[in-house]
């Protein structure tokens, strides 16, 4: 009775260094991590949990050896959108970084990677030439763009 006395002590102890986030840190060989604990925040959560939008099948990575924390590099995500099964129109994104304007359908999903380390852009999400939003994503940033079936959008931005 007494070990576990002693075992729910250090057990509770321990407690508050478990909901910790690190900053960045330098490791023995030069190459700055970053550190998180908890839920993973990346991966995004369909707003309604009767829609069908699919969601990617890894956490886009965010900083490497060759470049530098705050800047996301090179093959890291710059912008997701997601568009609900019951909106009635596709969309239309038109980013100043890339050539060709992008048509996503409903309950479909569309990744920009970035091309380049700290690759900013301006983006514009329309459907039949109006515009439903509009920002420029800078090379720390990570955003998450949602849209319902009533055309509501919902964004989300990860800085590192």
């Amino acid at each position: 009775m007494h070990r576990r006395r002693v075992l729910a002590a250090c057990s509770v102890a321990l407690l508050p260094a478990a909901g910790c986030v690190a900053g960045p840190t330098d490791s023995a060989d030069g190459a700055t991590t970053t550190a998180r604990s908890g839920p993973d925040t990346d991966t995004p959560t369909p707003t309604d949990s009767s829609a069908s939008t699919p969601t990617p099948s890894s956490t886009p990575r965010t900083t490497t050896e060759e470049c530098e924390w705050p800047t996301m590099c090179a093959g890291t995500t710059l912008l997701e959108l997601f568009l609900d099964v019951d909106y009635e129109r596709p969309v239309t994104l038109r980013l100043d970084c890339r050539s060709e304007p992008v048509t996503v359908d409903p309950g479909r999903y569309h990744e920009v990677i970035r091309e380049e380390d700290g690759e900013e852009c301006a983006v514009t999400v329309a459907a039949d030439g109006e515009t439903l939003y509009e920002t420029t994503v800078s090379g720390s940033e990570h955003v998450t763009v949602r849209i319902d079936h009533t055309g509501a959008v919902d964004v989300e931005t990860a800085v590192l």
